[in-house]
């Protein structure tokens, strides 16, 4: 298991949500661990450290992330060096957590809309098994609510 320190303090993977063969894939803050996922985050800047949780079991498995602010993709800042990489390689029954911030500008006084997604394929070869091999992906479209109004005004992005 991985653990990864953040100002002098331990944190520790999430509870294993795993049986048998599979990828498990979370996102929250600080404030939001530990409760249900809402599709909103709340209150969010380019300073606010997110966390990806991801559980590997059955196979040894290469995995990305990739993040996208107001539909456009968008880099993410990896505050571990093992996982400043475009690939993430996780061996059988690992369980880990990624902090990371989003590297855009994110205003206070605006809603945003936050898709991050998570690639996976296996380390398997079809040239090696003769057999299809499969690239998966799971992803959240989260609603970043940084003012009280609940709308988002989906127009200005799509035409600028």
């Amino acid at each position: 298991m991985l653990y990864f320190y953040k100002q002098h303090s331990l944190v520790q993977p999430e509870e294993l949500h795993l049986n048998g063969d599979g990828v498990y894939f979370n996102i929250f803050t600080e404030d939001s661990r530990g409760e249900d996922t809402t599709g909103t985050l709340k209150n969010i800047g380019d300073d606010t450290v997110l966390y990806a949780s991801i559980q590997n079991a059955g196979k040894n498995r290469y995995m990305q992330l990739t993040g996208y602010l107001d539909y456009q993709e968008i880099p993410l800042t990896f505050l571990s060096e093992e996982y400043n990489t475009d690939n993430i390689y996780l061996e059988d029954g690992e369980n880990i957590i990624i902090p990371f911030k989003l590297d855009a500008d994110i205003s206070s006084n605006e809603n945003h809309k936050f898709l991050i997604s998570l690639f996976w394929g296996t380390d398997l070869h079809e040239s090696d098994t003769k057999l299809k091999t499969n690239n998966y992906s799971l992803s959240y479209d989260f609603f970043i609510q940084n003012t009280q109004a609940s709308d988002y005004n989906l127009l200005q992005y799509i035409y600028g």
